[in-house]
């Protein structure tokens, strides 16, 4: 769970998933900037539409400790987000897709594609709901996910589809202190190449949540929740057999913006995953997650980022108990200008295989805003990878400069 600025990515280093949230995570925020430049329809939709081209030298593309390959690469990012507020209810479309061309290495090349939706509404002061989907046709890079360590070996990067479909039911007025959260989720992943392996990996997950917050005053909120999610492999394992599970986790803890200062979350609380198959290793345990903000300037923001939970392997093992810590700082050194700096630590410890990772990340990345259309950043990014298992060793560096233009 790294955190860039003041959002969090996902504590799954190797999920590809996170690259919707890189491709994505920033337009809300430009939609607010760009709020007096947005496309107005006569739908009632206000569209934004934009563009991101950067350019990178990855020095270890297939992420292996040996013959490290490295390659320029050209990433083309258009984007689109189209919102609508229809009184107290709000819908907010976005879409984008990613081309990625490696010009040392052809077999790497990419294109990926992301939607999402998501639907705010307010019956009455009492009721609320919220769905949400989103679809994701991506990559794992070689040598990540499924084939772990195999980057030389492997013919070419992972493909895979993500369908995710979520929503809650709020009752409760949020002039009362008191509120009721209901909600309920569907995922399904299916890979789309090298289906000798990654076959045995395609899975769905239903989950159900329930959540009662409780408001004490002084902008705190009081909060616990439970969430079951029921995964199902569509193919039984060759190895050691089915990997079907329920997971469900209990939490307490709290919201909080008690000053002008710090806001956050905080949730703690006890984990348990119990496979089908006996022959699989269960687990139960202390889990956790917190995210907080400190900002003792009003152009210069601390974040502290962290969690602890069990989760499927991507390739060996039966779970992995995956700890992780960010810390970011954002700095405004100007209404243009803006940059950032990032750390994150995860310790990854594999039940059912002899196997502990410690993965280390580094950021830093400058930003200059030209004008309300254009936008310029540049960075570097530092990945070192340790393990008591040789071959997952690794380390890489990436070096991006990237223009944006917000049409």
């Amino acid at each position: 769970m790294f955190i860039r600025g003041k959002k969090k990515m996902t504590n799954k280093v190797t999920s590809s998933i996170c690259l919707a949230t890189l491709m994505l995570g920033s337009m809300p925020v430009m939609a607010q900037e760009q709020s007096g430049y947005v496309i107005q329809t006569e739908s009632g939709f206000d569209l934004i539409p934009g563009v991101d081209v950067t350019l990178k030298h990855d020095d270890n593309i297939a992420n292996t400790q040996f013959n490290e390959q490295s390659s320029s690469i050209l990433v083309v990012t258009p984007t689109l987000a189209a919102t609508l507020l229809d009184g107290v209810n709000e819908y907010n479309l976005q879409t984008a897709v990613s081309g990625g061309r490696y010009f040392s290495s052809s077999i790497d090349d990419y294109f990926d594609a992301y939607a999402s939706g998501q639907a705010k509404m307010e019956f009455t002061d009492q009721h609320r709901l919220q769905l949400d989907a989103e679809y994701l046709d991506s990559h794992d890079q070689r040598g990540t996910g499924v084939f772990d360590a195999s980057g030389q070996t492997q013919p070419e990067p992972t493909e895979y589809r993500v369908i995710d479909l979520s929503g809650f039911y709020e009752f409760g007025a949020r002039s009362t202190p008191a509120r009721i959260r209901l909600g309920a989720g569907f995922m399904q992943k299916d890979y789309q190449n090298l289906k000798s392996i990654t076959q045995f990996r395609e899975f769905n997950k239903t989950s159900a949540t329930a959540a009662f917050y409780y408001d004490t005053g002084a902008f705190t909120s009081l909060v616990a929740q439970f969430q079951r999610d029921d995964i199902r492999y569509d193919l039984v394992d060759i190895d050691r057999g089915s990997r079907d599970n329920l997971d469900a986790r209990y939490m307490v803890g709290m919201d909080w913006q008690a000053t002008a200062l710090t806001s956050g979350e905080l949730r703690i609380g006890y984990q348990d995953k119990t496979f089908d198959n006996p022959l699989r290793e269960d687990f139960s345990g202390l889990s956790w997650e917190a995210a907080i903000n400190w900002q003792p300037l009003s152009y210069s923001t601390v974040t502290l980022d962290t969690g602890r939970r069990a989760r499927d392997p991507d390739l060996r093992g039966d779970v992995i108990k995956e700890s992780s810590y960010g810390l970011g700082w954002e700095h405004d050194w100007s209404s243009d200008m803006q940059s950032n700096l990032l750390v994150g630590y995860v310790r990854s410890d594999y039940q059912g295989v002899d196997q502990l990772d410690k993965y280390w990340r580094y950021e830093a990345n400058m930003s200059y805003r030209i004008n309300y259309l254009w936008k310029l950043e540049g960075g570097v990014e530092f990945s070192d990878r340790s393990s008591n298992v040789d071959i997952f060793n690794f380390d890489k560096r990436v070096i991006y400069l990237s223009v944006g233009l917000n049409l």
